[in-house]
């Protein structure tokens, strides 16, 4: 399986907060941005709710990575090295 990082990008209806609310379109297309310029062969996609809207914006790692919260699109650089610094795609 390449590795890939699945952000939520559910929307919720209303004043309750969600990840696609809290700006993780914004977050999908910075860590392309970062994936592709240091050359990894990672991909992103999109995946609906993963059931942690007041913890948001969510992503998930996989295979077997962490599963990561109240991440922006200014976070793009540390999520990568956070993943990379965990030993994150060879740890799983």
């Amino acid at each position: 399986m390449k590795p890939t990082l699945y952000l939520c990008m559910n929307r919720r209806l209303g004043a309750q907060g969600s990840c696609a609310a809290g700006g993780n379109d914004r977050l999908f297309a910075a860590l392309e941005r970062e994936i592709a310029s240091r050359g990894l062969d990672w991909r992103v996609m999109a995946n609906p709710c993963m059931g942690h809207c007041a913890k948001g914006p969510n992503l998930k790692a996989a295979p077997a990575g962490p599963f990561l919260e109240h991440c922006v699109d200014g976070d793009a650089v540390q999520v990568i090295e956070r993943l990379e610094k965990a030993g994150w795609p060879n740890s799983g």
